[in-house]
């Protein structure tokens, strides 16, 4: 069979081996995969088996655009349109900021002024997880890495990887997509938490480096729709406790870096938090209009600075254990602020040892990398990432042992396609 797309070939053929139960699949667009697949199944389900491996070799080397080219061009024109209406409104807020912009810049710092710091030892841990849509239902899988320094000692555990939900015969509680990703989200950063409490105990290190936010996220109304949701936000919420608790009680340094800042402290817009701005801050930002936080300080700071001087004080309504400062820094121009949430020992009642905080930014000054993150971040990102090859090759593995011990049977394991409603 051959197939042709815009004067580029595609050959594409497979053999069976009937002595061996097996097939192998062959594609050329100028080079060859070589697909080897060694079964006993019937030959309905080697033909199945072959027809899906066909569509997703395909899949991964062209896909064309068959959309009606007018409504091509009217959608083109419709983000065009919003792109200058982004323009305008951002040109707005940059008017309304400039009469307090240089009142405000004296409330920011420098990285210049900021010695860097090497700890004697830290951990820096993150999570990853992603979703498999199969028509058996909805399922996702998650895990949870910390590497710590130096030595670049990789530390997980048999609990700090899984699948969501765990219990296949739960599938059907599971049924809502907006679920199964909050059920997964709320998973993984609680292995996460956990995992960081543990080498805490057991490495006591001088800094825990989190990628992501030290705050918990909010509830929302989708655990009222699902028992398991519910139980999972209680244990989430009470591993992010513990953790403070802990770091706090072994004189551990907390710092979560997050890296997408989608939050409204400057505005006081925090469900369950109490935010405590610095008095001559919180009446230079009345009046402003309703942004997020990062639009707020990209008008503020420049490359290599930092804002507030003395950061904000957050603590969680509902909780004693919960209390961080906050600091937004922009590495380079050409990024979106950052922020750092400095918790753990920084943290005494309603102090902020600025000493601390201050050790906070040298520690991320010292490792940060020219692509404006710092590279134990990058590392444990790296490692941990559940990227979509990686998820395509287990889902491979998954459904050859599923068709091996299926007898015949193919449909739990097959995926869906196209729109969720």
């Amino acid at each position: 069979m051959v197939l042709s797309e815009s004067s580029e070939a595609y050959s594409l053929y497979y053999t069976i081996d009937p002595d061996k139960h097996s097939y192998h699949l062959h594609m050329t667009h100028h080079r060859t995969l070589f697909l080897n697949v060694y079964l006993t199944v019937s030959n309905f389900c080697l033909l199945t088996l072959i027809l899906m491996d066909i569509g997703e070799i395909l899949s991964r080397y062209f896909e064309e655009i068959t959309t009606y080219d007018k409504l091509v061009e009217a959608l083109r024109g419709m983000f065009l349109d919003y792109a200058d209406r982004l323009v305008e409104l951002e040109d707005n807020y940059e008017d309304k900021m400039r009469g307090i912009l240089n009142e405000i810049s004296l409330l920011k710092g420098t990285f210049i002024d900021i010695p860097p710091y090497e700890p004697r030892s830290f951990a820096v841990f993150d999570g990853a997880s992603a979703t498999m849509d199969l028509e058996a239902g909805y399922i996702g899988v998650y895990a949870a890495l910390a590497i710590l320094f130096p030595g670049m000692k990789r530390i997980y555990s048999r609990d700090s990887y899984g699948i969501v939900p765990q219990d296949p015969s739960r599938l059907k509680e599971v049924s809502e997509h907006l679920v199964l990703n909050r059920l997964l989200d709320l998973t993984r950063e609680r292995k996460v938490m956990e995992l960081a409490e543990r080498v805490v105990k057991e490495y006591r290190p001088e800094i825990v480096l989190i990628d992501g936010s030290l705050m918990p996220v909010p509830r929302t109304g989708l655990e009222d729709r699902s028992d398991l949701l519910m139980k999972e936000y209680d244990r989430y919420f009470g591993s992010i406790c513990r953790l403070h608790f802990v770091a706090r009680s072994h004189k551990v340094l907390l710092i979560g870096f997050v890296k997408r800042v989608r939050s409204k402290l400057l505005r006081g817009e925090t469900k369950n938090l109490q935010v405590s701005l610095p008095p001559r801050l919180e009446r230079l930002l009345e009046g402003l209009p309703d942004l997020y936080d990062v639009l707020i300080v990209d008008m503020i700071l420049g490359q290599g600075e930092y804002f507030p001087r003395r950061p904000i004080l957050i603590r969680h309504s509902s909780t004693e254990d919960i209390r961080i400062a906050s600091i937004f820094i922009k590495p380079r121009e050409d990024t979106t602020p950052f922020r750092l949430d400095i918790g753990g020992v920084a943290i005494e009642e309603e102090d902020i040892a600025m000493n601390l905080v201050i050790k906070a930014l040298g520690f991320i000054k010292n490792y940060m990398t020219s692509l404006g993150l710092p590279y134990p971040i990058l590392k444990v990102d790296e490692e941990v990432k559940l990227s979509r090859r990686l998820i395509r090759e287990i889902y491979d593995d998954m459904r050859y042992r599923y068709l091996h011990k299926g007898k015949g049977r193919i449909l739990s394991i097959k995926t869906v396609w196209g729109e969720y409603l």
